[in-house]
This record gives structure tokens, C-alpha cells and sequence, in this order.
């Protein structure tokens, strides 16, 4: 990986990023973060729109859950 991509991605996935990024939705109501969510899935779309086929199913992809993930989620749904 390249020194540039790997500096783009310790910046983008840092606490101090995702920190600043949620401080503009504290405190706002629900119809706020709604609103929020789909202009953010807009955004969304326009890039899906400029992806050729393979890319968009590769993009769409879920990303597959880790063990620790998948026994949380099991745990949740046990009776207590």
C-alpha cells in the first residue's frame, strides 16, 4: 500500500475523525439525523451511478461479519 493511502486511511478511520464527524449530528433531533441520512445516501448514489457493473456488485458487497461479531449479535438474541 502506498505511503499517501495509508495515511488516508489511519486519518479516516481515527477516533479523532469519526469524533468530528459525529459533532455536527449531537443534539439533533431525530427528523434532523433523518434528513442527514438521506442526503448522505444521495451522495451515495451519485457515486454508485459513475461505477461500471463489476465495481457497483463489488462495492455492494456486504462485508462479512467477524466470530466475535456474529456471538455478540447470538448472545442478543437469547432469552435472558
Amino acid at each position: 500500500m502506498s505511503a499517501m493511502l495509508e495515511r488516508q486511511v489511519a486519518h479516516f478511520t481515527s477516533d479523532t475523525f469519526v469524533h468530528d464527524r459525529a459533532a455536527e449530528y449531537r443534539g439533533a433531533t431525530p427528523a434532523e439525523c433523518w434528513a442527514a441520512t438521506i442526503e448522505l445516501c444521495a451522495g451515495l448514489d451519485w457515486f454508485l451511478d459513475r461505477m461500471d457493473g463489476p465495481a457497483r456488485a463489488r462495492a455492494m458487497e456486504p462485508e462479512p461479519l467477524s466470530d466475535e461479531i456474529v456471538a455478540i449479535l447470538e448472545a442478543l438474541q437469547r432469552p435472558a
